[in-house]
C-alpha cells in the first residue's frame, strides 16, 4: 500500500503516494473483499505521520483488515520500521510504518514488521500503517496558512504541532480557524 513522500524544494510531499518500483499493490478495498475472506474497515491517511517542517513530508495510509474467515494466513513484510525517512535541513523525520494485530481493543498487540505465516480467526484485525515522509526546512517557518489547513483536515493533531512547530505558531494557525 502507498506510504508518505519526502517534501520537496518548494511544497510539501505527495500524501499516500503509490512507489511504483515496489512489488506491493495499491488494491482497492472492493477489490480486496472481492477476492479475499477480509472486510477493509478503514483505510485513511495517518495523521502526525509527515515528518514536520517548512514543507511537511507526506502522510503514509493505515489500511483495517477484518478477517472474516478462521485460519486466514497473514504474512507481511515493511520497511521504516526501526529507522524512519529522515528531514532534511531541519525538518523533522516522518513516521514509522506499524503492523498491529486486533488494533484499539484490548488484545492488541505490535507486530513484527517482518511477520509470515501469522493464523488468524474470524472477527480479528490486522492495522498497517506506512511510514510517512521527512520534512524540509525548520518547522517554525511554515506558513500559518499551511498549518492551519493541516490542522483542520487532522493532518496533523495539536498535540503534535504544539510539538513540531511551537506553540506561537499553532495558537496563530488556531485563530485562523476560529
Amino acid at each position: 500500500i502507498a506510504g508518505g513522500n519526502g517534501a520537496g524544494d518548494s511544497l510539501d510531499g505527495m500524501d499516500g503516494a503509490h512507489c511504483h518500483i515496489t512489488n506491493s499493490l495499491n488494491m482497492p478495498a472492493e477489490a480486496v473483499e472481492h477476492e479475499y475472506p477480509l472486510m477493509v474497515e478503514e483505510y485513511a491517511l495517518v495523521a502526525d505521520s509527515g515528518g514536520g517542517g517548512r514543507y511537511r513530508g507526506g502522510m503514509g495510509v493505515a489500511r483495517d483488515v477484518r478477517i472474516l474467515e478462521g485460519g486466514t494466513t497473514f504474512s507481511g513484510r515493511a520497511d521504516s520500521y526501526v529507522t524512519t525517512a529522515e528531514g532534511y535541513n531541519g525538518g523533522l523525520s516522518g513516521g514509522n510504518c506499524r503492523i498491529v494485530r486486533n488494533y484499539g481493543t484490548n488484545r492488541e498487540e505490535e507486530m513484527s514488521p517482518k511477520q509470515r505465516l501469522l493464523t488468524l480467526e474470524a472477527g480479528e484485525t490486522v492495522r498497517m500503517e506506512t511510514p510517512g515522509g521527512g520534512g524540509l526546512g525548520d518547522p517554525k517557518k511554515r506558513p500559518v496558512d499551511d498549518l492551519a489547513h493541516d490542522l483542520e483536515d487532522d493532518r496533523i493533531r495539536e498535540e503534535t504541532a504544539r510539538r513540531d512547530y511551537g506553540d506561537n505558531l499553532v495558537n496563530r494557525a488556531l485563530d485562523q480557524l476560529r
